[in-house]
Parts: C-alpha cells; sequence; structure tokens
C-alpha cells in the first residue's frame, strides 16, 4: 500500500486568509490536534491547536497576520509505502501527515485513523502473534522458502504484505506470525541472510481496539 492509496479527501487543508474560529472549527470537527496550512498549493507546516489558543490575541484574527507558530513538521510523499507514515506519526506524536507529489505540491493528508483502520482491517494487528518486516530485491522474495524457515521453528505465517521500499528495487515484506515469541525466527532469518527491518510482538490484549493502536504506534515507534 502506498500511501496515495489512502489520502483523505474529506479534510481541506487551512489557508493563511482563515481565522481561528474557523481553524478551531476544522479540529473539532475531524477531532485533530494539527491542520495543514497551504497557500495554493504550496504547503507551508502545521498548526497546533494549542498554538491558536494561546498565541491568538483573538481567535477573529486571521493566521496570517499573527505569529502564530506553523510548524514544518515532516511530510510524506504520495510515492512513499504507507509504513513510513505510520512510522513518522509515532515519531513527531501528530495525528496526520500531510502528502506532497514530487513536485512538492499539496495532494491532501493520511491521518492516524486511516492508517489504522488499513492495518486493523488487513488482520496485522487483530490477535496474539508477532510481526517481522523484511527488506529485499523483489527478485530474492519467496515466501515460500521464508515459510519453510517458520515452520522449521515451529510457526505459521497468518499474513502478509508486501510494498516497495524508499530504495529503488527494494520491498519491505511486513509478516504476521501466529507465535508471540519471534527469537528463533529471527535468528534463522538471520542466518538465511534475510535483511531484518524490524520485529515486534504482542499478546492476547490485541483484541482490545485500545490495544490494537497501542500496537500499532509501538511497532513503528521502534
Amino acid at each position: 500500500m502506498l500511501t496515495k492509496d489512502l489520502i483523505n479527501n474529506h479534510i481541506s487543508p487551512l489557508r493563511l486568509s482563515d481565522n481561528g474560529i474557523k481553524a478551531m472549527r476544522k479540529m473539532k470537527e475531524f477531532n485533530l490536534d494539527h491542520m495543514p496550512v497551504v497557500d495554493n498549493s504550496s504547503y507551508l507546516g502545521l498548526v497546533a491547536e494549542k498554538d491558536i489558543l494561546i498565541k491568538l490575541s483573538s481567535l477573529e484574527k486571521s493566521l496570517g497576520e499573527s505569529n502564530i507558530a506553523i510548524l514544518n513538521k515532516g511530510t510524506i510523499k504520495d510515492s512513499q509505502p504507507l509504513a513510513e507514515v505510520a512510522r513518522l506519526m509515532a515519531k513527531e506524536n501528530i495525528s496526520l501527515v500531510p502528502v506532497l507529489d514530487e513536485y512538492d505540491r499539496y495532494l491532501g493528508v493520511v491521518t492516524l485513523m486511516d492508517v489504522f483502520k488499513y492495518y486493523n482491517d488487513s488482520g496485522m494487528i487483530q490477535g496474539p502473534g508477532g510481526m517481522i518486516v523484511l527488506e529485499m530485491k523483489l527478485r530474492d522474495y519467496s515466501l515460500s522458502h521464508i515459510s519453510r524457515i517458520a515452520e522449521e521453528e515451529g510457526a505459521k505465517i497468518f499474513n502478509v504484505r508486501a510494498v516497495p521500499a524508499q530504495e529503488d528495487g527494494n520491498m519491505l515484506i511486513t509478516l504476521k506470525f501466529n507465535c508471540n515469541d519471534l527469537s528463533r525466527i529471527v535468528s534463522s532469518l538471520n542466518r538465511h541472510g534475510y535483511q531484518i527491518v524490524e520485529s515486534h510482538h504482542h499478546g492476547d490484549q490485541a483484541d482490545d481496539l485500545m490495544s490494537r493502536y497501542d500496537i500499532l504506534m509501538n511497532f513503528f515507534n521502534t
């Protein structure tokens, strides 16, 4: 899944001519702590709810005529994998990420709930079990070989997601296993020359919705 496939078109950005009242109303409507600010198709940054409340002398003033901080939090290109969006959210503690095209034009946002819903619906964060992310060339990818390695360690693969990595020709392969202890699988994959980017495990508490959210954020914050 690429970032462009999950762009949320329902959340329109703020503009410098918008006042604090409109900004607060939109944040409340979409349950967000930040909103993107654009000038035509140019992305300026994120504005935080707390800055609007603290730094605007009057909510009737526009963002452009105040000294309110426009935070240049990280952005994502539309061609990057969705995993990079989740990782940026966890790192920066933000609930949405602006998406730009190859010419740095603003396209929209991906929200935390969009990411969570995708991974939850895919089964990656439902139920007990662990996850491992591998990076490799597409020509080197063999699910049957990876499955044999897992089965030799007494495990089975429940789910697989493959997306392009940032480097040309590489793939990020996310594997969901039926066991929590991944140490033997990790060691075996290392012995077979696989490059492990991340690994994470969780228990039965993943059946709770909030636990699934925590698992997702912890996974991408490692």
